[in-house]
């Protein structure tokens, strides 16, 4: 119980790192090669974070596909409400429930 606790914690800081980082990317001349260098990084980041605690679901999908937007000044702040929301579900221990169902069902199935 202690090291998921551990875990955890360790994600929600990644998530508010990387929400952090998020908020200083700047969002003038986003058709420069070192805007889109720097808001490549911090996308790979999230898309990592999100695929590796949910998996290939609904926020790592709406970060992937939001860049279907012809208005890159949104790119950012879209991707950030993407994150802050799923760090909400985190601390609200969604995780915990679905690790929790997950083990009752194997459980169950042996």
């Amino acid at each position: 119980m202690v090291e998921e606790l551990k875990i955890r914690v360790s994600i929600i800081e990644r998530f508010e790192e990387l929400i952090k980082n998020g908020k200083s990317l700047p969002n003038t001349n986003p058709h420069t090669i070192r805007w889109g260098a720097n808001y490549r990084k911090w996308e790979l980041s999230c898309l990592n974070i999100l695929k590796v605690t949910f998996g290939e679901g609904e926020y790592y999908n709406r970060i992937k596909s939001h860049q279907k937007f012809g208005n890159r000044e949104a790119w950012i702040p879209y991707g950030i409400a993407c994150m802050e929301s799923a760090k909400e579900e985190i601390e609200q221990g969604l995780l915990y429930k679905i690790e929790h169902l997950i083990s009752a069902d194997f459980f169950d199935s042996n």
